[in-house]
Formats: C-alpha cells, structure tokens, sequence
C-alpha cells in the first residue's frame, strides 16, 4: 500500500532548509559579533597582518580586522592640492 502526500506548496521542505540556514547564519553572525564585543571590551590582542599590497591590524582570538593601509605606490595616492602653497604660507604667517 503507497500513501501519497498532499501539500498544497511542494517547495516546503526546501524553503524550511533555507530558513534553518538563514537562522544558523544569522546565530553565527551574532555569536562572532558578541566576542569581537567582549574582546573589545577587554582590549584586542592585535598582530601585524601584511599582505602583498594591504597592511593591517589582525586580532587572532575574535577574527576582528582594521580597515589596514592600503601599500601601493604612494606617489599615486598623495596629489599636492593647487592651494598647497597658499596654506603653507597662511601656517607661516600664523606661526
């Protein structure tokens, strides 16, 4: 004897395993942000972390990164403003 079973939506099973993945998620997210919080509060054992063109402050226990400095060609990054000199001479004047 086959018993069939009648749902009115047949996507059920796979939109409740998506839903139990979305809460674990979301509970692992949470649980990551409480310890970065109480290590924060305790203070962050920071390391160097350097990378072939990114630098940054790593914390081994809770996974927490600092935005870093970014290692490529300073001379790309610092552009002299056209009012550089006008400022220098105001400081000057100031000082």
């Amino acid at each position: 004897m086959r018993v069939k079973i009648v749902v009115p939506d047949p996507t059920w099973l796979m939109r409740a395993q998506n839903e139990s993945k979305d809460a674990l998620g979301l509970l692992r997210t949470g649980l990551r942000r409480g310890l970065q919080f109480l290590c924060g509060l305790r203070g962050h054992d920071y390391q160097l972390q350097v990378q072939q063109r990114r630098m940054a402050l790593h914390c081994p226990f809770c996974g927490h990164n600092t935005v870093g400095w970014d290692l490529t060609d300073s001379a790309k990054r610092v552009s002299q403003s056209p009012d550089r000199p006008r400022y220098l001479e105001l400081l000057r004047k100031r000082g």
